[in-house]
């Protein structure tokens, strides 16, 4: 917006000869009056331009998947707040906004650290409402976790037997049983308060790889597909994503867990600061219109396998109050 003010001001220079001349042919007006009522249009013309360059604040945005961008080998990331930030932006034409590509942690600290950053997908904690604003209604609804293996493994064996009334399997239970499996989860991210409690258990360190690596999911998909590892803790609809890109016939199992709800919800975070605030204020604004929108929901649809999407509905509409 700052390369047409120039013109503007070329326009500016320009209009006080055009308005002498307007001025000139009023003779009625009488040569005080006429200056009067020129140097109050002269005078409007500055104001305008410092409101334009008030209307566009920036906003740093952190995500761990940019669309269309390939964060691992050949895969093409799960980008379900990119999709659903789409449909926002018109809402959001106050902010000139800047993509930041970070791993879970590093969006974190950045929260902290910038007075102007927002974080989209993002599960609620204490801790994290202690360093930032939260919106009011998520941004993404997706399911519950679950424990993925290889189908051809002995981990998928014992994972088959540990299975509850439910059809459910504890992670607990695997680790007080299955002794020799281990399990690979992304670093930084959160995994609800039950599962996050084992995981960071001192006992069950050596139990859980935690990939720091900025491929994020991708790769911990890959790592149970290539067998360096036996079980992950997953989102169907990551999994399935990655899963359907390979072509090496590598075919995977998973279990319901028993320390996951249904459904998570990831929230929009944003810099606990003034500035936070109100950009916190205008998404919560924005997000009150686009989940009612077919559109919104039809950008989680599209990563999810068509055979699920009539129960994502329910899930949907009993999280935003709609009808689909």
């Amino acid at each position: 917006m700052l390369s047409q003010f120039p013109d503007r001001q070329q326009h500016a220079e320009k209009k006080p000869q055009s308005l002498l001349k307007a001025c000139g042919g009023k003779l009625l007006l009488g040569g005080a009056a006429c200056l009067l009522w020129l140097s109050t249009v002269q005078a409007q013309e500055p104001i305008q331009i410092k409101k334009q360059t008030r209307q566009v604040q920036p906003m740093l945005w952190l995500t761990d998947a940019v669309n269309n961008q390939p964060v691992y080998k050949t895969s093409q990331p799960v980008d379900v707040s990119g999709a659903t930030l789409q449909l926002m932006l018109p809402k959001l034409a106050q902010y000139q906004i800047q993509t930041m590509v970070v791993n879970n942690q590093r969006a974190m600290d950045l929260l902290k650290a910038r007075p102007n950053a927002c974080a989209g997908n993002k599960i609620i904690t204490s801790e994290r409402l202690n360093n930032s604003y939260a919106s009011k209604l998520p941004q993404v609804v997706f399911p519950g976790l679950r424990i993925f293996s290889r189908a051809d493994s002995v981990a998928a064996k014992i994972m088959a037997e540990m299975l509850d009334a439910q059809g459910r399997i504890s992670v607990r239970k695997v680790l007080l049983e299955a002794h020799k499996l281990r399990f690979v989860v992304v670093s930084g991210r959160n995994y609800g308060a039950e599962l996050d409690a084992l995981i960071e258990a001192p006992q069950w360190q050596n139990r859980f790889w935690q990939r720091e690596a900025d491929d994020m999911a991708a790769g911990v998909v890959d790592m149970v597909r290539t067998g360096r590892i036996d079980l992950m803790l997953e989102y169907p609809n990551v999994a399935a994503h990655y899963q359907a890109q390979q072509t090496d016939g590598t075919k995977l199992v998973s279990y319901a867990i028993a320390e996951s709800p249904a459904f998570l919800l990831g929230h929009i975070l944003c810099s606990r600061t003034a500035q936070g605030k109100e950009m916190l204020q205008q998404f919560d604004a924005a997000l009150a219109d686009v989940t009612k929108t077919k559109a919104y929901l039809d950008a989680h649809l599209r990563w999810f396998a068509p055979d699920y999407h009539a129960e994502f509905r329910k899930i949907y509409n009993q999280v935003y109050h709609t009808s689909f």
